[in-house]
């Protein structure tokens, strides 16, 4: 991903020297469907995997009592995600508008929270404030990148230790400088992120997570930036918010 900098040395070679930034961006263009054929190989592959080792679960339920075999179905899992990630990374940016109303994006992102934390879900709610407005935005881009915003939310709470800890996500619209926005606020209880990580967690494949590909923030930042829109954070008083902003016409 192309950082600020990049980007202002980009457009000075664009009009100091138009046939080696067209030259740039042929190469640049050539290299993103490269990778992006790259990755869809080796999740098609990752993928016969998965479905071979759930076959072989079925057909010799003895080797559930594998602890190595078992292992190696969470490693599986990990990969399919890990290009599932990846793939949502590279596609971000691609965007496919169309009429959606608010309160489908809200009905959406409470399946998707009782599919994926049915144990949690108490402690996640979702509010639709204002009226429920239908405009065109490309509904599965943006809903991807919420849900990336959530699950940073919900792996930063602990509701065991804090019963009262709560994620809450906001959707709303709003008015600056005669341009409309829409604006998602994911807030949750706890620490801040970690001040060592904070200059570069938007960026791709950068966390301080164990685990953790790095994937999430960026998507949501790749996403609000296609839509030229902006994500930001804040942390005060022990509350993290992450607001993501796209206008809308």
């Amino acid at each position: 991903m192309l950082s600020e900098n990049d980007k202002e040395i980009l457009s000075k070679l664009q009009i100091d020297n138009p046939a080696a930034y067209d030259m740039f961006m042929r190469r640049e263009n050539e290299h993103r469907e490269l990778v992006k054929a790259g990755c869809h190989d080796l999740r098609n592959i990752v993928t016969l995997i998965s479905g071979s080792y759930q076959l072989l679960c079925l057909t010799h339920s003895e080797l559930k009592c594998d602890s190595r075999f078992m292992q190696m179905g969470e490693d599986i899992q990990s990969l399919v995600k890990a290009f599932n990630d990846i793939a949502s990374f590279r596609y971000a940016s691609t965007l496919k508008p169309s009429p959606v109303a608010l309160s489908s994006v809200a009905d959406m992102l409470n399946e998707y929270i009782d599919a994926r934390y049915p144990h949690d879900k108490e402690y996640i709610h979702i509010d639709l404030s204002g009226t429920d407005e239908t405009i065109a935005l490309d509904f599965s881009r943006i809903s991807c990148a919420v849900c990336c915003l959530i699950n940073n939310a919900i792996e930063a709470s602990d509701f065991i230790a804090n019963p009262v800890s709560m994620v809450l996500v906001n959707i709303g619209t709003e008015l600056s400088y005669n341009q409309k926005y829409l604006t998602f606020d994911v807030t949750n209880m706890g620490s801040a992120p970690a001040a060592d990580i904070t200059d570069s967690m938007l960026k791709p494949f950068h966390s301080d997570k164990s685990g953790h590909l790095g994937l999430g923030l960026a998507i949501a930042n790749e996403t609000a930036a296609a839509m030229n829109g902006t994500l930001e954070w804040t942390h005060q008083d022990g509350i993290t918010c992450f607001t993501l902003s796209v206008p809308y016409l």
